[in-house]
């Protein structure tokens, strides 16, 4: 049963069982997001005007841009194992950037660059800063 945040609040407070929950999150470094409707959700049906700020990446990521994807992949995945007692799972909507949903969102032509491998399958920065992250001790207060 999928439900928008207040409804699953809702539901929770009243359910006898509940066996697993599921949260989805999206992060950018520095692209406007989704306004958010009535329900507090990410309308994705909406789209914007052609502009060239809303497709800067279109020659390919600079390494900076790179390298601050990488370090929030370091630090989410900090998180995560953090409370790794808590996470069973982290699922990603594609493996190569030619597979992301963002490709042409929310500007017909958009590039972009989200996921863990390049559009040839190659591990990015940011594959290699999820590895470290994993590898990591657990920190204990």
């Amino acid at each position: 049963m999928l439900l928008p945040c207040a409804a699953f609040s809702w539901w929770l407070q009243r359910s006898r069982r509940t066996t697993n929950v599921c949260l989805q999150k999206r992060v950018a470094l520095a692209l406007p997001l989704p306004r958010a409707t009535r329900a507090q959700t990410a309308d994705v049906s909406l789209s914007a005007a052609p502009s060239a700020g809303l497709n800067p990446y279109a020659a390919g990521l600079p390494d900076s841009v790179q390298q601050a994807l990488a370090k929030r992949y370091a630090d989410l995945f900090g998180v995560y194992m953090k409370h790794r007692d808590a996470i069973t799972r982290v699922t990603f909507w594609g493996v190569t950037d030619g597979d992301s949903w963002l490709n042409g969102w929310p500007v017909r032509g958009r590039t972009s660059y989200p996921l863990l491998f390049d559009r040839a399958g190659k591990p990015k920065p940011a594959f290699d800063a999820v590895i470290r992250a994993t590898e990591k001790p657990a920190f204990v207060p």
